[in-house]
């Protein structure tokens, strides 16, 4: 949980940051939405809501007060995301190819009518044209 909770502070200094770029922007005469931040980790994000403290993570106390900052003046907003649905999720583990198509196609990064057999063939037509 603990790299969640890093992986959340610095979103959330990233979010504020861009909220503050844009109220400098002179000619921006909107109010800027809180920035929605997508986490899988319900403990983490439980974490942050909570004002409850154990004790046992004194090195995370720093952060949880850091995301709490941020939420707390409307500058980010937390979404849980499901495994099956974190679409980034797909690139960090080793997953079957299925898998890997289907996160690609949701990021735009593959055709939607390339089936994984085809992506084989093409790849595997690219790397021999490389190794000649």
């Amino acid at each position: 949980m603990e790299a969640e909770l890093i992986a959340l502070s610095n979103a959330s200094d990233e979010a504020n940051w861009l909220r503050s770029l844009l109220y400098d922007i002179p000619m921006w005469d909107k109010l800027v939405p809180p920035v929605l931040l997508h986490c899988d980790s319900t403990a983490a994000i439980g974490r942050v809501h909570s004002l409850y403290y154990n004790g046992k993570a004194r090195s995370v106390r720093r952060i949880d007060g850091i995301v709490r900052g941020h939420l707390s003046n409307g500058a980010i907003n937390f979404s849980h995301v499901r495994s099956e649905e974190n679409i980034v999720d797909q690139l960090t583990k080793a997953l079957a190819r299925e898998k890997i198509c289907k996160a690609l196609r949701g990021m735009g990064l593959l055709a939607k009518d390339v089936t994984p057999q085809t992506q084989e063939r093409r790849f595997s037509l690219s790397l021999r044209c490389h190794m000649r």
